[in-house]
């Protein structure tokens, strides 16, 4: 299987200790519908971040977005998005994003958690909605 790699230049602190946060704008979808991935990071100094996301043959990378670094009371945060297009139906595990952290001379290696998004196919949504109506009408 091809692999391959998005690379992105954030800022963060040296400390790993596991403060990234990787998040999905939501855990279900269906084939067609875009996802976003959100990677946040709050820290003291200005150091250099690459997150490694392996490519998935259930989505596309539609786009990303870098915002702008914001300092406020003595912290830097940083959101980065990426826009996922489901294309076809799956359980879709994230795994393997790296994070490689850069402090001067030294480089560090953190490994995010998994991140899962169901896929499913058309109708099952509309389906869910009709049992969920006619439930809250029966007395």
């Amino acid at each position: 299987m091809m692999r391959h790699c998005f690379l992105i230049m954030l800022l963060w602190p040296f400390s790993v200790d596991a403060s990234i946060q990787l998040s999905l704008s939501r855990a279900q979808c269906q084939p067609g519908d875009v996802v976003e991935l959100y990677a946040e990071s709050a820290f003291e100094e200005l150091r250099t971040f690459e997150l490694k996301l392996p490519q998935h043959e259930a989505l596309h990378l539609v786009a990303h977005q870098r915002q702008p670094v914001l300092y406020a009371d003595g912290i830097y945060r940083q959101k980065d998005i990426w826009v996922l297009q489901a294309k076809k139906v799956a359980l879709i595990e994230l795994a393997g994003v790296v994070a490689i952290i850069q402090a001067g001379e030294t480089i560090s290696e953190v490994k995010l958690p998994v991140q899962r998004l169901e896929v499913i196919p058309y109708g099952s949504i509309e389906e869910r909605f009709e049992l969920e109506l006619l439930t809250e009408e029966d007395p």
